[in-house]
């Protein structure tokens, strides 16, 4: 995800939380959004979570709430 989209993005930057690894994004925007996409694989299959902030604010109050919950997820 790195590789490929991080172009597109003002920044890209890796996340890790429990057996999720990510990617935070921040868009080029005058009023940046910022997209967090998540994955791991499951048996035979990708879990993939996105989130999405619509501002900085939104992002600041959630994004540790929302890394918790991945760090807590058990998939079955």
């Amino acid at each position: 995800m790195l590789f490929h989209l991080g172009p597109q993005y003002r920044k890209a930057e890796p996340l890790e939380s429990g057996a999720f690894r990510g990617v935070l994004f921040t868009s080029k925007d005058s009023k940046p959004y910022a997209y967090l996409v998540a994955v791991r694989m499951w048996k035979r299959k990708l879990i993939v979570l996105e989130a999405f902030f619509p501002d900085d604010e939104a992002l600041a109050k959630r994004l540790d709430t929302v890394k918790a919950a991945l760090a807590g997820l058990a998939i079955q």
